[in-house]
C-alpha cells in the first residue's frame, strides 16, 4: 500500500495548489540566496579570518630595543661566534648566535673609485645602518620551544662555510625537539637554506616557516652627508618590493611610514628590500603560498625600521619523524 497525496478532482483546486507549491519553491530559493547562503559565507569567511587571526605572525622584536649604535666592526668584535663565509663574489660571516645573516660584502664592487671600502650589503642589528636576514619556524602552539634570534646553536661541520662546504648546525629544545639547519652557497650570490625537524615526542608538532629582512634607518648628524645609494629617487625604485601572483608590488620608505602594514595573502613568488644598485632578496618555495607583510616600526632612538617578512604554509612534522623546509 502506498502514501501519496491525493489529486483534487476540482482543476482550479489543482491549479492553486500547483502555484502554492511554486511559491513555496521560490521562497526556499530566495531564502537560500539572500539569507542562508550569504549568512553561512560570512561565518565561513569570520572562521576563516579567526583561523588567520590565531596564526602566529612574524615578528619584529629586538630591533628596536637597541639603546646604543656602535660601529660595524665594534659589532662583529663582540663576544659570539661566527662562520667567516667567502665566495668568489662574497665574504662574511655567519652569527652563530640566532643564525642571522648580518655581515655580508660584495667582494668585487667598492664604495669609491679609490677601491679602500667594499660595498657592504649586511650588517649587525646595533649598528646605524643595520640590515640583516633571519630565517625561522614559529610554532602554532607556543608552549613549544623553537630557535629565536638567542639561540646557541651547535656547529656540527667544520671550517668556513665556502661553495664547496656547507654549514651546519643543531639545537635540541629539550622538550623532544631537535632542530637542523644546512646553509649553502653557490658560486656566485645565491644562499640556500634547509631547515629541518626531528620530532622525538609522541605528537605531531604544526611549525611556519619565516624568513625577514630587517632594515634600519637613522636621521644623519648635523652635517652628515646622506650617502648617494641612501638618498630617495624619483626615477627608481628604492625600498620594499616583492613579485608575487606574477605582479610588482613597490613601497617607498616614505609609503611605509603613512601605511606602517602592507600585507598580501595567500600568493606565490618573492620578495625583499631594494636600494639604488643592490637588493637582498627571499626566495621561498615557489610551489608554495605564502603570507607576505612590508612593515615599518619606529625605534626606540627615533629609527625606522623597515622590515619584509613571510610567513610560509605550515610543516608538519609527525611524531617519532622527521620534516624539512627549504628557502634561498
Amino acid at each position: 500500500m502506498t502514501n501519496r497525496l491525493p489529486t483534487p478532482k476540482d482543476p482550479q483546486e489543482h491549479n492553486r495548489m500547483m502555484v502554492f507549491y511554486v511559491i513555496v519553491a521560490i521562497f526556499v530559493i530566495l531564502f537560500y540566496g539572500f539569507v542562508s547562503k550569504p549568512y553561512m559565507d560570512r561565518a565561513k569567511e569570520q572562521a576563516i579570518a579567526q583561523a588567520q587571526k590565531d596564526l602566529p605572525i612574524v615578528s619584529a622584536e629586538d630591533v628596536s630595543n637597541t639603546d646604543e649604535i656602535i660601529s660595524v666592526d665594534k659589532a662583529l668584535a663582540q663576544k659570539g661566534q661566527r662562520i667567516k663565509l667567502d665566495t668568489p663574489k662574497l665574504i662574511g660571516s655567519v652569527n652563530v648566535k640566532g643564525i642571522r645573516f648580518d655581515d655580508l660584502l660584495l667582494k668585487n664592487y667598492y664604495t669609491a673609485l679609490d677601491k679602500k671600502e667594499l660595498v657592504r650589503l649586511l650588517a649587525p642589528s646595533v649598528t646605524k645602518e643595520s640590515n640583516f636576514v633571519e630565517v625561522g619556524l614559529i610554532p602554532k602552539e607556543f608552549n613549544q620551544a623553537v630557535p629565536d634570534n638567542k639561540t646557541q646553536w651547535s656547529v656540527v661541520s667544520q671550517g668556513e662555510l665556502t661553495p664547496e662546504e656547507p654549514l651546519l648546525l643543531e639545537w635540541d629544545n629539550g622538550q623532544g625537539l631537535v632542530f637542523k639547519r644546512k646553509i649553502s652557497i653557490d658560486q656566485r650570490y645565491v644562499f640556500t637554506i634547509i631547515q629541518s625537524v626531528v620530532n622525538n615526542t609522541a605528537q605531531d608538532v604544526t611549525l611556519y616557516p619565516y624568513a625577514r629582512v630587517s632594515e634600519t634607518h637613522h636621521l644623519p648628524a648635523k652635517g652628515e652627508k646622506v650617502p648617494f645609494e641612501k638618498q630617495a629617487s624619483t626615477v627608481q625604485h628604492v625600498g620594499p618590493l616583492a613579485f608575487l601572483n606574477d605582479e610588482l608590488h613597490e613601497k617607498s620608505y616614505s609609503d611605509m611610514k603613512d601605511e606602517n602594514s602592507v600585507e598580501y595573502k595567500d600568493v606565490k613568488g618573492w620578495l625583499g628590500m631594494t636600494s639604488k644598485y643592490w637588493l637582498v632578496a627571499l626566495f621561498p618555495d615557489q610551489n608554495k603560498k605564502i603570507d607576505v607583510r612590508f612593515t615599518h616600526q619606529e625605534g626606540e632612538l627615533k629609527q625606522d625600521i623597515f622590515q619584509v617578512d613571510y610567513r610560509g604554509e605550515p610543516l608538519i612534522v609527525k611524531a617519532q619523524a622527521s620534516a624539512k623546509t627549504q628557502m634561498r
